[in-house]
């Protein structure tokens, strides 16, 4: 389980992240653009879970993706991340569906606050956690760079 320095540590870079991407959201003139990217690479990133496409999931993160969730040990890279991926497939998760209250953004990346659903394939709810997600422009699709849960 996370220390209270370790979550002090994490906290702080978070803020330090959301710090660093503020100044340019200013600056930022297609948020409507931005916006639809993010959304349009969760839709498919949800029919890919519905198909149980472990591979096709895993495509949406950056190469060197980082997934942090409270006192688990970091998931980096692909590689790890799709192992993750066929777990959470075989352990029943079909479906997740995301409430997002805030998206901060820059040209090239984005930060996404919300919380995260899941769901089985009798479309039971089997998992709730929030998440502050950092999105990346990767060759023209946003793709998940790092992502913090509490679970």
């Amino acid at each position: 389980m996370f220390g209270a320095s370790k979550f002090r540590g994490l906290s702080l870079l978070l803020i330090m992240m959301i710090g660093c991407l503020l100044p340019c959201a200013a600056g930022t003139d297609d948020r409507d653009g931005i916006k639809a990217g993010i959304r349009d690479s969760t839709v498919e990133m949800r029919r890919a879970l519905r198909r149980g496409d472990a591979e096709r999931l895993t495509g949406y993160y950056t190469e060197d993706a980082e997934i942090y969730g409270l006192g688990q040990a970091c998931i980096k890279g692909r590689e790890q991340i799709l192992n993750h991926m066929r777990y959470m497939i075989e352990r029943g998760v079909a479906r997740f569906e995301s409430d997002v209250e805030e998206i901060i953004y820059s040209e090239d990346s984005a930060v996404e606050i919300g919380h995260s659903y899941f769901y089985d394939r009798d479309e039971n709810r089997i998992g709730t956690s929030r998440h502050l997600t950092v999105w990346k422009m990767v060759k023209g699709t946003w793709r998940i760079h790092r992502t913090f849960t509490n679970r």
